[in-house]
């Protein structure tokens, strides 16, 4: 997993500000019916379970649950980008970041 100096910064404040010290990532559903998108995004969590890898940056802890990081081959990238958010990026064997923020 990587995450950008910028993330971890803001995944901290995030976390204080909501009293929810775990940062986890995982795969979000939106919309409905026929046109619902899974999505990777971030999520805050109070405590870490037994089926969740845990990514320790500084005084940042960051969760995935084990099955879900496996099964990406633990491709995974963390950034923040202006006007976007937070985006976690699922890096492909071509090298390629298909983004999707949070």
């Amino acid at each position: 997993m990587e995450i950008t100096p910028t993330a971890i910064q803001k995944l901290q404040e995030f976390a204080e500000d909501f009293d929810a010290p775990y940062p986890r990532v995982e795969q979000i559903a939106t919309g409905g019916c026929c046109s619902a998108k899974v999505q990777l995004g971030v999520t805050l969590d109070d405590a870490a379970h037994d089926d969740d890898e845990q990514f320790v940056f500084g005084d940042l802890t960051v969760l995935v649950k084990k099955q879900f990081y496996h099964s990406i081959d633990g491709k995974l990238k963390i950034d923040f980008l202006e006007g976007q958010g937070i985006v976690v990026e699922i890096i492909n064997d071509q090298g390629r970041f298909p983004r999707a923020s949070s």
